[in-house]
């Protein structure tokens, strides 16, 4: 019996590690994880200043403005975040890499995936623990949007789920005017002439949020008034990376709809910004409408 139980201990403990290693291997930390690089390449040192946008317990992908070229050895030193809580003179470790993929990410910039050679054990401690780390760390979303049907809202809850879905935190909300137009032809008036409405006292301060969305259905070429009041107020959305939704019957004007709110959101210093435009038809289909979520997600993150 005795035998049995330390056989049976040992197969859940393997297995409990086999799930961690494969859980880090599958699921990277998100972007942009501020890891400063310097790469040593044919006996010079180059600055590369870049964080990292994507890593993982075998490797890692970063944007620089050097070509290096395809099966080159790189020595990397990895300059971990002070909020990590390791000593100044600890925070650097190295790895032996090689570079398995290159592609031009934008003028003068070359986005660069290596894998890892060989992992100087103390750096590869100290890449468990951070990796451990920021994948139990949840990033905050915000999803604003109004619906007077309820096709929006039901867009809203979809995004939601698939969010959570990647341990993000959700604050949905809801714009509810409390004036204006009464029937629906009269709405369509109010926004197709740019008016505002008075949505109450609602959180215009974005700034503790990683994600932000905004939601409105097409209402006469245009957004609604709901969420143009909404937009004009709203700040903290500097270097945040920005999704609007869109739901729309016909689809006639929803190109002038998406103009207009990234006109609108030009001026706040955001750090990308995507769109998203769902037929209220495909509602019907709410799984093909959740794997365009995660495709637009896979692009953002």
């Amino acid at each position: 019996m005795e035998t049995m139980f330390r056989i049976l201990k040992t197969w859940i403990l393997n297995l409990t590690n086999l799930e961690s290693r494969e859980r880090l291997k599958r699921k990277h930390v998100r972007v942009d994880v501020a890891l400063k690089i310097c790469a040593k390449h044919e006996y010079r040192m180059d600055l590369c200043n870049s964080n990292v946008v994507d890593i993982s317990e075998t490797g890692l992908r970063f944007k620089t403005d050097i070509l290096y070229p395809v099966k080159n050895e790189l020595e990397l030193e990895l300059e971990f975040p002070q909020d990590f809580g390791a000593k100044e003179e600890t925070r650097s470790f190295y790895a032996l890499s090689e570079v398995k993929q290159v592609k031009k990410a934008e003028k003068g910039m070359y986005l660069t995936g290596v894998e890892f050679k060989k992992v100087y054990p103390r750096f590869k401690r100290r890449l468990n623990k951070f990796l451990k780390m920021e994948l139990e760390k949840k990033m905050r979303a915000c999803i604003i949007y109004f619906s007077l049907t309820g096709n929006t809202h039901q867009l809203a809850q979809i995004i939601s789920q698939e969010l959570k879905h990647r341990n993000f935190e959700v604050d949905l909300k809801r714009l509810e005017p409390v004036n204006g137009a009464t029937t629906f032809v009269g709405q369509g008036m109010t926004a197709l002439q740019r008016k505002r409405v008075n949505i109450g006292d609602v959180n215009f301060d974005l700034s503790m949020y990683d994600m932000i969305w905004f939601g409105s259905p097409v209402w006469a070429f245009s957004p609604t008034p709901a969420l143009n009041t909404y937009l004009d107020k709203c700040y903290g959305l500097k270097q945040k990376k920005t999704v609007v939704f869109y739901t729309y019957r016909s689809g006639t004007g929803k190109g002038r709809a998406v103009r207009i709110i990234n006109k609108m959101l030009e001026h706040k210093e955001i750090k990308s910004l995507h769109s998203l435009l769902v037929a209220q038809r495909d509602l019907k289909n709410s799984q093909a409408v959740s794997n365009r979520v995660n495709e637009l997600l896979e692009r953002i993150l």
